[in-house]
C-alpha cells in the first residue's frame, strides 16, 4: 500500500482425519466410525498512519470449524452381551462454528498524553446436529436368546436431531444468547421381557409435545424378528 498504510493478510488451513475408530473388545469392524475436522480462518490487519499524532489500528478475523463422527455402517446395532457387537455404531454426530472478530482502536498523542481508545466485537455461532440411535438398537442377553431372535431391550432415538447455538461478546459488554432447535428430541425404549410395555424418556429439561412413536417401533414389541 503506502508508508502510512500496511495491510497484512494471515490464512491458516487444517484438515485432520481419522478412519476406523472406536472398534472395542467385542465389535466387529462395521462398527467402527470416522472422523474429520477441518478449519479455515483469515485475518487481516491493517494500520494507518492519518497524522504525526493519530494511529489507527483495525483487525478481522473470521474462523469456520466443521467436524463430524460418522458409523462407516448404517445398518441397525445388535449388541449381544458377553458375545459381539454387529451392526452400525449408531453414531452420527455434527458441530460447526463459525467465529468473527472486529476491532479498531485509535491512538492519539495529545502534548504528553497518549490516549488509546476504541472497540469491537466477537460474534460466535455453533450448529450442532447428533442423530445417533436414529435406526435403532437391539439388545440380546445370550447368545441363544439371539439365536432365537428374543432381544432384552430395543432402543431408538426420535425427533429433530438439530441445535443452533449463538454468543456475542462486546469490549464494553459481554451478552450471551442460546436458543434450541430441539423441540422434540425423545428416547423410545420398548421392552420385550414379560408383556410388552413403552416407556418414554425425556431428554431435554423442558416441556415439549410427545410424538407418536415410529411405526416400525410399535411392531417391533409384538413383531421383534421383523428388525433381524
Amino acid at each position: 500500500m503506502t508508508p502510512k498504510h500496511t495491510l497484512t493478510l494471515i490464512y491458516k488451513f487444517k484438515n485432520k482425519s481419522q478412519q476406523n475408530q472406536g472398534i472395542r473388545s467385542f465389535d466387529l469392524p462395521e462398527r467402527a466410525t470416522d472422523f474429520s475436522i477441518h478449519e479455515s480462518e483469515v485475518k487481516v490487519f491493517e494500520r494507518a498512519i492519518l497524522s504525526p499524532r493519530f494511529l489507527n489500528d483495525l483487525r478481522l478475523t473470521y474462523k469456520d470449524e466443521p467436524q463430524q463422527t460418522t458409523s462407516i455402517s448404517s445398518q441397525q446395532a445388535i449388541i449381544v452381551l458377553g458375545a459381539f457387537n454387529s451392526g452400525g455404531a449408531q453414531i452420527t454426530q455434527q458441530q460447526e462454528e463459525k467465529a468473527a472478530a472486529i476491532q479498531d482502536v485509535a491512538t492519539v498523542a495529545w502534548g504528553k498524553q497518549t490516549i488509546t481508545f476504541g472497540g469491537g466485537a466477537r460474534p460466535r455461532f455453533f450448529h450442532v446436529t447428533d442423530s445417533s440411535n436414529f435406526a435403532g438398537t437391539f439388545t440380546f442377553a445370550s447368545l441363544a436368546s439371539y439365536s432365537a431372535g428374543q432381544p432384552e431391550l430395543f432402543t431408538m432415538n426420535v425427533g429433530n436431531p438439530r441445535s443452533l447455538s449463538r454468543k456475542r461478546s462486546t469490549t464494553a459488554s459481554s451478552k450471551t444468547k442460546c436458543k434450541s432447535a430441539l423441540p422434540s428430541h425423545c428416547h423410545w425404549v420398548c421392552a420385550t421381557s414379560g408383556s410388552p410395555t413403552w416407556i418414554t424418556e425425556r431428554i431435554l429439561r423442558r416441556a415439549w409435545p410427545l410424538p407418536t412413536p415410529p411405526v416400525g417401533v410399535q411392531r417391533s414389541c409384538g413383531r421383534i424378528r421383523n428388525f433381524l
